[in-house]
């Protein structure tokens, strides 16, 4: 079972689960409108070795204009050998999160199941919304599927978060890209969670370019750091995640997720953790 790769599909509004990834770069800054890209960061269909902590990333680039979406991300992994074995699967919900002043913005979690050797299946979906026309009579929920093959195997390279947004690598990303033409106000007789007004969406897909996205060492350290703060803080975090002593844990966490958020502020970014056990 998996979901087929760039397929999209337009449903009137509807009670959906939304999601989101990453955010826009300079030459859009003062462009209220443009192009929303949702990258897919980590992992790339690559191998690598077993690690205590995958860390799964999206980014939205344009993250501004991306609210007016009201985006949300579900993903599954699977089993390659055993498609009826899901071993994660989650909801990334970015309606708490304040995507609107952050961009680039970055949306991750950790996950301690992938310490092992396998073959490994993802699919995620976009569920955003817009228009129906451009007067706002009525509300198109949109999906679009992707999917993708990464491996764990001893003695493959270990995970690097810079080194999968270097130019050479980059381009394997799986990634959705919109152009927002214009907005409307929803009439009062249309009742959807993105509020007063929604986005006019051009009829196809534009071209990505997730080359423009970078994780500098900074980010990647942060994400890291809170991505291990947020396990250790659980009820029994495995062994291999080398968490400190529990009542140290304890009094450490807070400081641990504070510098984690320090980091990202200093390299420019917005971003929400998920937890993945």
């Amino acid at each position: 079972m998996h979901a087929p790769t760039g397929v999209t599909r337009a449903f009137f509004v509807g009670v959906v689960t939304i999601v989101a990834a990453f955010a826009a770069l300079a030459d859009a800054a003062n462009d209220p409108l443009g192009t929303v890209e949702v990258d897919l960061i980590f992992p790339r269909n690559e191998t690598y070795a077993p690690s205590p902590v995958l860390p799964l990333v999206f980014a939205f680039r344009n993250a501004k204009p991306g609210v007016l979406l009201s985006p949300r991300i579900t993903f599954t992994i699977w089993d390659r050998d055993n498609m009826s074995n899901a071993v994660v699967g989650e909801s990334l919900e970015v309606d708490k999160a304040n995507m609107s002043t952050n961009d680039p913005y970055f949306l991750y979690l950790g996950s301690t199941k992938f310490n092992v050797e396998g073959k490994w299946q993802l699919t995620w979906t976009l569920v955003w919304y817009s228009c129906k026309d451009e007067r706002g009579n009525g509300i198109a929920t949109n999906l679009t599927d992707n999917s993708m093959i990464f491996s764990t195997k001893n003695a493959a390279p270990q995970v690097d978060l810079v080194a999968a947004s270097n130019d050479d690598k980059c381009s394997s990303s799986t990634n959705v890209a919109l152009d927002i033409t214009g907005t409307a106000s929803v009439p009062n007789t249309v009742q959807w969670p993105g509020g007063e007004t929604c986005a006019v969406v051009a009829g196809s897909e534009t071209q990505p370019d997730p080359c423009r996205v970078k994780v500098d060492s900074a980010a990647a350290s942060s994400m890291s750091a809170s991505m291990t703060a947020q396990i250790c803080d659980g009820l029994a975090p495995p062994a291999a995640v080398g968490c400190p002593p529990k009542d140290d844990n304890k009094k450490n966490s807070a400081q641990r997720l504070l510098v984690g958020v320090i980091a990202c502020v200093g390299a420019g970014l917005g971003a929400a953790l998920y937890l993945l056990m």
